[in-house]
């Protein structure tokens, strides 16, 4: 618990779509839109979400399959159920939350980016934020990261927000900064 207020403390300071997006090369993130910008939802509106899982930054011009383990917890859950991919695909994930997939065709990127896979969330409580979160596989191709193969090769696919933090996000408050009423006479007065 004591994390996950964390974590929303530091979402909150950072805000909105701020956090995504780093300048690193071969993200994997999770995002409310195709084309991998927006990963906060707080409209505060419980049910069914659709998402998109995005590899950003692709330093390979086509993907031909990818791994990791998607998780949820807070206010959402994940509909395991409604997995969809952009080509017809083979996924051998068989541990809950895994996704193992390998695409008949090579899918090519586009501006760096390739959609590898659509499902839904379902917001159970709007008032609870939830969290989504991206970790490897149980027995990964590359040790303690996602991957994806691209022409033969196996490539890292680092957590598109940084290790450990979640990719997505719902219903996480915006509370105004607090004014502090201490002067700097009072403060100086604390070390004396």
């Amino acid at each position: 618990m004591k994390n996950l207020v964390f974590i929303i403390a530091l979402i909150t300071m950072v805000g909105g779509t701020a956090f995504a997006q780093g300048n690193w090369e071969d993200n994997i993130g999770v995002y409310f839109n195709a084309d991998g910008t927006v990963v906060s939802n707080n409209d505060g509106v419980a049910g069914v979400h659709h998402v998109y899982m995005v590899l950003t930054n692709v330093t390979s011009p086509t993907v031909d399959g990818f791994e990791c383990k998607i998780t949820a917890e807070g206010g959402m859950i994940i509909s395991y159920a409604s997995k969809v991919f952009p080509l017809e695909t083979i996924n051998v994930g068989t541990r809950y939350g895994e996704v193992i997939a390998g695409f008949g065709s090579p899918l090519a990127t586009v501006n760096g980016n390739a959609m590898v896979m659509e499902f839904d969330i379902i917001i159970t409580d709007p008032g609870m934020p939830g969290l989504l979160y991206i970790a490897p596989v149980y027995f990964p191709s590359i040790p303690g990261a996602p991957a994806y193969l691209s022409a033969g090769e196996i490539v890292a696919a680092k957590n598109s927000t940084g290790p450990g933090m979640p990719v997505l996000v719902t219903n996480i408050p915006e509370e105004p900064v607090a004014t502090e009423t201490t002067s700097f006479d009072n403060l100086k007065s604390l070390y004396r």
